[in-house]
């Protein structure tokens, strides 16, 4: 039995540890076609896909996922990893001036 290549709409809801993802972006690989999702994670993509189309979903915050379009898929949940985040800072002081300069 031949596998049928037939384009099919999919949609899908993108997640974290915190909930639904707002403001996803989900990319044909390759394209610059593309979709966003909702306030609650969901998104409808605008092109029909077929077998081995990759979507790649961003989201700042969050590591990249490649989601592989399969025979039979018309929904996804892709889950995002929280990239971990360091904050580095320094502070100057009003009593920090500068040795040997003058004040004028």
């Amino acid at each position: 039995i031949m596998a049928q290549n037939t384009d099919r709409q999919v949609s899908g809801r993108i997640q974290s540890m915190d909930g639904p993802v707002t403001g996803a972006s989900i990319i044909l690989k390759g394209t610059a076609i593309w979709a966003s999702s909702d306030d609650d994670g969901f998104f409808t993509f605008p092109q029909t896909l077929k077998q081995n189309d990759i979507l790649v979903i961003t989201s700042l915050g969050y590591y990249d996922k490649e989601v592989v379009i399969k025979g039979d898929t018309s929904h996804i949940e892709p889950f995002l990893e929280d990239v971990e985040v360091v904050v580095v800072g320094a502070m100057r002081t009003s009593a920090s001036k500068p040795k040997g300069g003058s004040e004028n």
